[in-house]
């Protein structure tokens, strides 16, 4: 049963973050990057979301 629970947080976990990344993404290409994919801001803001989210992978495997 724990598994099971621990999956299906997992993987809300993933989706949480990946429609977060999204939005965040899309707004700080309309607000910073001038609609333009793939720009500065937008690369960034996707590497700091991914690296938090290797963190929080981190701490939840070692605790």
């Amino acid at each position: 049963i724990f598994s099971n629970q621990f999956s299906y947080v997992h993987s809300d976990f993933y989706s949480a973050h990946h429609h977060f990344r999204a939005c965040i993404s899309s707004e700080t290409r309309k607000r910073c990057d001038g609609s333009q994919s793939g720009g500065a801001a937008s690369r960034f803001s996707k590497q700091i979301l991914d690296r938090a989210l290797s963190f929080l992978q981190e701490q939840c495997q070692n605790y």
